[in-house]
């Protein structure tokens, strides 16, 4: 078994005793092996939310995006439609006011 400290007791014993699940004892001794703080994992896991929401985010403003590409598309060939077709009205018969300027 895995002993903690100078080997004074096992995980077993120890997660018997505080009444600590053994692999939550594993967890906290390897975090504690790499380095990691309790802090430290809080950030990571609220970095991590963070790029969660960011993704989502990102991923809206795409959708967005590409509706208004689309709707700008539209926009110009309905332009060009019109453009292309001619007024749509005839065109107004000059009167004597017009002439004169």
């Amino acid at each position: 078994m895995t002993e903690i400290g100078l080997g004074q007791s096992t995980i077993a014993q120890v997660s018997k005793r505080e009444n600590i699940a053994a692999q939550t004892l594993r967890n906290w001794i390897d975090d504690n092996a790499a380095g990691k703080t309790g802090s430290e994992q809080q950030e990571i896991a609220a970095l991590r939310r963070k790029v969660g929401e960011l993704a989502e985010a990102m991923g809206e403003l795409a959708f967005e995006n590409h509706i208004l590409k689309k709707f700008h598309r539209f926009l110009e060939q309905k332009q060009k439609s019109a453009n292309s077709s001619g007024p749509l009205s005839p065109p107004r018969l000059a009167s004597s006011k017009d002439a004169a300027l």
